[in-house]
């Protein structure tokens, strides 16, 4: 047991050293994070990661274009479909990544499951998901817009509907 406080009575500092904790992990660790996401609305983190045919992407900036990242697990491969189509057929050019969020993959067993991705569209196996969970990815399905500075301009949990589709084309110049 960590001992927070000089005290002779063990029982007693047990108790202060866990409420300690409690407080700690309930009201100072949630203001961190509110931080940690306040921070991610400015600046998109750079990253490479390998795609299932062995090709290394690399996101730094300035781009030349702005950038849409789509983040999904394998239940919301759904959702991510949509939006990759939609974003491709705008006349605004946009780059688009997919990075499959499949954390937790044993290492013997990710060859295998490279091999299992469409053979037509490149994917990003985020085999830690670190990248995902950089960029804010919680889970499900995010999908985040970049602007060519490297400006995070929106992210977006929802499904596609057409409707949504101008006002996200609008946030670009």
């Amino acid at each position: 047991m960590v001992r927070l406080l000089p005290c002779r009575n063990r029982l007693f500092a047990g108790f202060i050293s866990t409420h300690l904790l409690i407080l700690w992990t309930t009201v100072c660790c949630p203001i961190a994070s509110v931080h940690a996401r306040s921070q991610l609305a400015h600046q998109a983190p750079e990253f490479t990661l390998t795609n299932q045919f062995g090709h290394q992407t690399t996101l730094h900036f300035p781009q030349p274009t702005p950038i849409s990242l789509l983040f999904s697990d394998r239940h919301s491969r759904s959702l991510a479909g949509p939006w990759l189509e939609a974003l491709t057929a705008i006349p605004v050019p946009i780059r688009t990544i997919t990075v499959a969020c499949i954390g937790g993959i044993p290492t013997i067993l990710q060859p295998m499951l490279r091999k299992a991705f469409s053979q037509d569209k490149p994917v990003l196996p985020g085999w830690n998901d670190a990248t995902a969970r950089q960029h804010g990815y919680s889970g499900w399905f995010l999908l985040v817009l970049i602007s060519p500075t490297g400006r995070i301009v929106t992210t977006k949990t929802a499904t596609y509907s057409p409707a949504r589709l101008p006002a996200l084309i609008r946030l670009f110049p």
